[in-house]
């Protein structure tokens, strides 16, 4: 994995938590993509939250990992958020409309 991004995760009650932290870039998306949807496919996790408090860079790349794991859920009929965004990462999600997107229910469409 990349000095410059890490992955931790946890798992408690059905509940798969992926910790992000440093850059969320085009680098990052194999190793976020492939846990998600080993994540995605284990029949014991019904919900998976992605935090990204750690996250202190994300690009268009970053962006579109986030909503590829999010479809990844929707079509395994499973919930995901993404939580925890800080500063200039928060503020790229609100501005692209992406934050929205990510803090919703996989199974509710936000309004």
């Amino acid at each position: 994995m990349d000095d410059h991004f890490t992955i931790r995760e946890s798992q408690s009650d059905g509940v798969a938590q992926l910790h992000l932290g440093g850059e969320l870039d085009l680098t990052a998306k194999p190793a976020v993509s492939d846990l998600v949807s080993r994540r995605l496919a284990d029949a014991a996790i019904t919900r998976l939250v992605i935090d990204l408090a750690g996250v202190t860079f994300i690009d268009s790349s970053g962006i579109g990992t986030l909503i590829g794991c999010r479809n990844l859920a929707d079509r395994a009929g499973k919930s995901l958020q993404a939580i925890g965004a800080q500063g200039r990462v928060a503020r790229v999600l609100d501005l692209t409309g992406v934050g929205d997107l990510l803090r919703g229910d996989a199974r509710t469409p936000p309004d």
